[in-house]
């Protein structure tokens, strides 16, 4: 009888164990699993799963095989085939201005989740580039569509801060790149530091600053014509803006179609510039460029141009050629202006030679390897096709000399140096107070640096200011 209780209750003690493995699950641990993200899986607590696999407390192992308490074997298979459907983890790196609550909200999970999936959050909090699990109850499939939304954020973001960079064309400034690209002179010359030194090349390429956005000229507009017949995939945007382009060039042409135009024939004369020509004719230099191609890189004495003008102003322009070619009327060629009124072109001379701050003082000198003040003063008023003599002492003879009173910017200022009777210096004017000249130049020891006629040896040695550009 005896023997018959201890089977019995050994077969009892079978059935138990036997009974205790038929509740629990065998789970094997994946990459990202957590404690946590099991307990929730599997709707136990984590207590329970520790109390049947001490040892994962201390570490949990890709592989490793856990117990978990089976609290309702019926649902045993529902998991199986929802664990198909669903995942409860997502290994997410943070990044810039990423926020918990953010996360939280993004992934459609608590912060009491995504803390204990990652303990060390409380403590040490987000940081950028740090990969962390957060627990979700969203399907594979929405896990991958918000997975494919986030790649496209990034991408949109990378692609946005993009550095926006130039090429610097011949007779461009920094004045004037700034300006086509809408951002201040201060900021571009920020975002190049060394061209205040070195001034600009042709075929340079600069940085614009992030906020710069490129005007819609005529060049743009062709560049992404080029673009797009170039790709095969045009996205619908660029397509929209296409067609606008495309409508608003009809009716330019429709309205230039309207305008009645006649042909003019034009010789260029002995210092003739473009921007002269162009003004006299009522047209822009752009559009003088177009018109006569040959003239793009240099304009000759003696080309003979074909400029279209409106029938209106015919009238006007010919009498302003009769009135020009009386030999009376160019008899005295001491004072003829070389260039024509125009505040932009004189802001954009100032700003040329403003870029070349820093050159070295160099005898002789006509570049950026180094200046000389008439060398200085050739170089850039030549680079708007403004011709000036090469030493300063012819320079002094072009023009209208003004009084010091009545200087403006873009005058040239002369000087007798060291004593001399003729005048030995130049530079060019680029900004006037009550009593104050100040002007740009070439200097033998400093190179080319901004200086003022409040200076003792400046004010001293003042000679005359001219006027070249009216």
């Amino acid at each position: 009888m005896k023997y018959l209780r201890i089977f019995v209750f050994a077969l009892f003690l079978c059935s138990i164990n036997v009974f205790s493995q038929d509740i629990n699950i065998k789970h094997i641990i994946v990459k990202g699993e957590t404690i946590s993200s099991i307990a929730q899986k599997y709707n136990v607590s984590i207590a329970s799963i520790y109390k049947l696999n001490p040892k994962a407390k201390k570490t949990l192992q890709l592989n490793q095989v856990l117990l978990i308490p089976n609290s309702d074997p019926k649902k045993t298979d529902e998991v199986a085939v929802a664990d198909s459907e669903k995942t409860t983890d997502i290994s997410h790196q943070v990044l810039t201005k990423e926020t918990i609550y953010g996360i939280t909200k993004q992934f459609k999970t608590t912060t009491e989740l995504l803390y204990k999936a990652n303990p060390q959050l409380e403590t040490e909090g987000l940081k950028i580039g740090q990969t962390i699990i957060i627990p979700s109850v969203l399907s594979k499939k929405e896990i991958a569509d918000l997975t494919n939304s986030m790649t496209q954020e990034i991408v949109e973001k990378a692609e946005s801060t993009t550095p926006l960079t130039h090429q610097v064309k011949p007779k461009e400034s920094l004045y004037v790149i700034a300006k086509m690209y809408g951002v201040s002179l201060k900021e571009l010359q920020n975002a190049n530091p060394k061209t205040g030194k070195k001034g600009l090349s042709i075929g340079q390429t600069i940085m614009i600053p992030s906020n710069g956005k490129i005007a819609e000229s005529e060049v743009v507009v062709e560049e992404k014509k080029a673009n797009l017949k170039e790709s095969p995939v045009v996205e619908s945007k660029d397509l929209a803006s296409v067609v606008a382009e495309n409508v608003t060039k009809e009716k330019d042409s429709k309205a230039d179609s309207q305008i009645q135009k006649s042909e003019i024939f034009h010789e260029v004369l002995s210092k003739e510039t473009k921007y002269g020509i162009a003004k006299k004719y009522g047209i822009t230099v752009s559009e003088l460029e177009k018109q006569n191609p040959a003239i793009q890189q240099k304009l000759l004495v003696g080309s003979k141009l074909s400029i279209l003008v409106a029938n209106d102003k015919v009238e006007n322009t010919a009498k302003e050629v009769v009135v020009e070619s009386q030999p009376e009327k160019v008899k005295d060629t001491a004072n003829i202006s070389l260039a024509v009124a125009n505040e932009d072109l004189i802001n954009q001379i100032i700003q040329l030679a403003s870029d070349k701050i820093g050159t070295r003082y160099r005898s002789g000198g006509t570049t950026t390897a180094g200046f000389d003040c008439s060398g200085f003063m050739y170089s850039t008023f030549g680079a708007f096709d403004i011709k000036l003599p090469r030493s300063s002492i012819e320079q002094s003879s072009i023009g209208e000399k003004i009084d010091d009173r009545g200087a403006q910017k873009g005058d040239l200022i002369f000087f007798k140096t060291n004593g001399r009777r003729h005048i030995n210096h130049v530079g060019m004017i680029i900004d006037v107070a009550e009593d104050e000249i100040k002007f740009i130049h070439s200097s033998t020891h400093s190179g080319v640096i901004i200086s003022s006629t409040k200076e003792p040896y400046y004010h001293r040695n003042f000679a005359q200011v001219n006027r070249v550009i009216k």
